[in-house]
């Protein structure tokens, strides 16, 4: 499966994954401490909304390889064990959000992205900005970075889903 079929697989996963809830379930939080399924959707759109800009702005080419980082975010956002804070920036807002218009947003800046990617060389660096927690990313390593970070909450919806049934 190519690169760009993949994040579309991980985008209908999400889909997928939140059609399961319903509008009250979709913004109940399974505890004071944890988000609800609406905030893990939030975050995850706020997490990739600069992208789009990140693809289209300066870039360089990279003295390493263009996919070094790939193995080491997947073993690192596959490692559920391990929490991490997510910085300010990217935190969900408060109050209740609308399923329909929360996925719709993050889709289509997926679109935006794929669009971007698809405009670009892949394996050149962004220089716009750095990702906090890797550093200067390709914009291929960007792209993994939203399949594996979807994939982490993937595992945090279904884990929200059970906890409310």
């Amino acid at each position: 499966m190519e690169l760009l079929d993949k994040l579309n697989h991980n985008t209908e996963l999400v889909f997928t994954q939140i059609e399961a809830f319903s509008e009250s379930g979709f913004n109940a939080k399974p505890s004071e401490k944890e988000w609800s399924a609406a905030e893990v959707i939030e975050h995850l759109f706020r997490s990739e909304f600069g992208i789009p800009k990140l693809f289209r702005g300066p870039s360089e080419l990279p003295d390493r390889a263009p996919d070094l980082f790939v193995s080491k975010m997947e073993q690192g956002l596959s490692n559920l064990t391990k929490k991490v804070q997510a910085p300010d920036t990217i935190k969900p807002t408060s109050g209740p959000k609308s399923k329909p218009e929360l996925f719709s947003k993050f889709k289509e800046n997926r679109n935006r992205i794929t669009e971007a990617y698809l405009s670009t060389s892949p394996n050149e660096i962004c220089s716009l900005f750095d990702h906090p927690f890797y550093g200067p990313l390709t914009r291929l390593e960007w792209i993994y970075f939203c399949i594996f970070h979807t994939q982490r909450h993937l595992h945090q919806l279904k884990a929200i889903s059970n906890s409310l049934s």
